[in-house]
């Protein structure tokens, strides 16, 4: 659970920073409440004065847009629903501390999916064996590869450089996101679909499971764009996900 004291293996997260420095906090996801639930106990916190920092994971914005993409109306309303509950929050907290500062921020928006590929299948008849020759990992929105001969390199490779609905991110373009590993942990080829596709039969999507709206894709499609929205500017305005861990430093 990272949304606990070491709950990242080998670097520190906001919580453990909180931990040693003595600031109470509170910290709700779904691993224990709904989204409802923690915006009412979150209330209850607040008024019972229990912590200083409150982080609040609402998620199922997400399941709703994985559905509902293409409805804004539907949107709207739940969105309205969440900046009601949130404005209530903060009201709350501003009557408690005239200081209290709030901060809004997604982690990523999403594509409408206009078409399906069962990858899997076709590398599958290629005819090689796994784990005898090859690992693969088809997550939504990219396949993810290891090798253990050098034919299933070479043909699984040729197969995926000659599809036209994705590609395979060079080392350089890897270099760029950040996501470059010297021991290739999470794969020694990657292979990105283009926005909006979708691999129909993976290992992440279950049986059935028809999403009309995914993310995942590249960071330079528009959909992929999140926000970040608060009553008080950053020192530095954030520009990845990565740079909300600072501005959740500056508000402790």
């Amino acid at each position: 659970n990272i949304y606990q004291r070491g709950g990242i293996t080998g670097a520190p997260s906001i919580f453990d920073d909180l931990a040693r420095a003595d600031v109470p906090y509170r910290a709700y996801s779904y691993h224990t409440l709904t989204d409802e639930q923690i915006l009412l106990r979150a209330s209850e916190d607040l008024k019972s004065g229990a912590a200083r920092f409150f982080f609040l994971y609402l998620s199922e914005m997400d399941a709703f847009l994985h559905m509902h993409c293409n409805e804004p109306e539907q949107v709207d309303r739940r969105l309205a629903w969440y900046g009601a509950r949130l404005s209530e929050l903060f009201e709350l907290a501003r009557k408690i501390d005239p200081n209290a500062s709030l901060t809004v921020m997604s982690d990523h928006g999403m594509t409408p999916v206009r078409n399906h590929h069962d990858l899997a299948a076709d590398v599958n008849r290629l005819g090689f064996g796994m784990p005898a020759d090859y690992l693969a990992v088809y997550d939504s929105t990219m396949a993810r590869f290891w090798f253990f001969n050098a034919e299933a390199r070479s043909r699984i490779g040729q197969l995926l450089d000659g599809l036209s609905f994705g590609r395979i991110l060079p080392d350089n373009e890897l270099r760029q996101l950040g996501i470059l590993f010297p021991d290739r942990r999470y794969g020694e080829l990657i292979f990105l679909l283009d926005p909006g596709g979708l691999i129909a039969k993976g290992n992440f999507n279950g049986h059935g499971w028809m999403p009309l709206g995914m993310h995942g894709y590249h960071p330079d499609d528009s959909y992929s764009s999140g926000v970040f929205l608060s009553d008080r500017a950053p020192r530095e305005a954030p520009q990845t996900n990565r740079d909300v861990y600072r501005c959740m430093r500056e508000a402790c």
